[in-house]
């Protein structure tokens, strides 16, 4: 009996992980099947709403979610985002990724969101800017709510965003914080002559408001002491 038991508990912790993982990967092509309308939940956080334009199939581009802990995510696109100079192809090279991401009970809020690079740069090496548009609306379009850019020029490199950098002025700061967000983010290389210049992995850091809300250990707390202070004072009212 006690060996079914913990049968029965291993069964579902495999259950449980297989419903909520911290990590999941797909193609951009899987992601955009259903109009696009394909969720990754990983936690408390779902990402949707895909789009992807560029001369790359939709096929060749990975997109991963996973959770670090609690409040902090990321999305990682792999694929070959490369500019390569020649005869047959002397300009820049264009991409652009379209996603949502919201809270699965409308909080904690989202309140910024980093970005990053992997680079690839043979020659001469060439230009990478990567602008980041976060917006309220669906389509992607009016008063964007944040925004950001990095990139590559020629060996002056701003390829990193990490989370809280105020130095650079590029991080996307999302303030007020919401539920969900639409991103847009537009991949432009150039490569210089007889060289070529790209990145392989896109970065999404993703951070949210830690929940004011308390959870359910510290209710039944405060549930306790106010039963507590209830029953203290209902004796002095006896007295």
């Amino acid at each position: 009996m006690k060996n079914m038991k913990c049968g029965l508990v291993l069964a579902g912790v495999v259950a449980l992980l297989a419903t909520n993982g911290t990590a999941a990967t797909y193609t951009m092509e899987q992601l955009m099947a259903n109009g696009g309308d394909t969720p990754i939940t990983i936690g408390d956080t779902v990402f949707s709403d895909w789009g992807f334009t560029g001369p790359l199939d939709a096929s060749s581009v990975d997109v991963t979610a996973s959770m670090f802990d609690a409040g902090s995510y990321q999305l990682r696109f792999e694929g070959s985002f490369i500019d390569h100079f020649s005869a047959e192809s002397p300009g820049a090279t264009d991409y652009r990724i379209y996603y949502s991401v919201a809270t699965t009970s409308g909080g904690p809020l989202l309140t910024d969101i980093g970005q990053s690079f992997n680079l690839t740069a043979l020659g001469a090496g060439g230009v990478i800017g990567i602008g980041e548009t976060v917006f309220a609306s669906a389509d992607h379009t009016g008063t964007a709510v944040a925004q950001s850019s990095i990139g590559y020029v020629y060996g002056l490199t701003d390829s990193s965003d990490p989370l809280a950098e105020i130095d650079q002025g590029d991080q996307l700061y999302i303030d007020p914080s919401l539920s969900k967000v639409w991103v847009t983010k537009d991949v432009n290389v150039y490569a210089a002559p007889d060289s070529k210049v790209g990145a392989t992995i896109l970065y999404q850091n993703i951070a949210q408001k830690t929940s004011s809300v308390p959870d359910g250990a510290s209710t039944l707390s405060l549930f306790g002491l106010g039963v507590m202070a209830l029953g203290g004072l209902r004796r002095k009212l006896i007295k």
